[in-house]
């Protein structure tokens, strides 16, 4: 059981569904930070009693917290999960969100990043508009066609048109820039709601 009672009495008196991509990105920022310090003194112990608990095999033990299977669990909870929910309540201003996501590569000293798309590579899509790209990020990320590739250290993402079964949009994105991609995309939704 993940959760204890108290647990569990403390998270519904605290959530609000409009701030689920909130907690996703809050929690890939914690694990971040976590990873960044897990070798000092407080961290290390947390880090050393948590692997001792929960895994037991010792090739798990290089276990590291921004990995990719907490990166696609983000892409849930910052693309799939917002978009349809955004979309069910107010417009989403995709120029704010592309600018957002620019800035913060920005602020990594990532000079070549002029647009959200410079983030990807390989983009092969029918459309080239920022809502038809989430989109299909969305659909990519929901179907399951999703794929990692450890050696080229990539994540390979398509989607494709439920009628005809052609695919019509493919991309692929390093994981240290999809983790900023995804950063971004968790700012702007944290500041769309603050404005609401």
């Amino acid at each position: 059981m993940f959760l204890g009672m108290s647990d569990r009495r403390n998270m519904e008196n605290r959530t609000e569904p409009n701030f689920i991509p909130g907690y996703c990105f809050l929690t890939g920022q914690f694990l971040i930070h976590f990873e960044r310090n897990k070798q000092k003194d407080h961290y290390k112990e947390v880090h050393i009693n948590f692997l001792e608990s929960t895994i037991s095999d010792p090739r798990l033990t290089d276990f590291y917290y921004p990995n990719p299977g907490v990166i696609l669990m983000l892409c849930y909870g910052l693309i799939v999960y917002p978009l349809e929910f955004w979309k069910k309540q107010t417009t989403i201003n995709y120029e704010v969100l592309e600018k957002q996501i620019v800035d913060d590569a920005h602020d990594l000293d990532m000079a070549q990043v002029n647009y959200m798309s410079d983030l990807f590579e390989n983009i092969r899509s029918d459309k080239s508009d920022i809502a038809s790209f989430m989109r299909s990020l969305r659909n990519a990320v929901s179907h399951s066609h999703v794929e990692l590739s450890l050696k080229q250290d990539k994540f390979i993402l398509w989607d494709v048109d439920q009628k005809t079964g052609k695919k019509y949009f493919e991309v692929s994105i390093s994981i240290m820039n999809l983790a900023v991609f995804l950063t971004g995309v968790g700012k702007f939704f944290i500041n769309s709601m603050k404005s609401k």
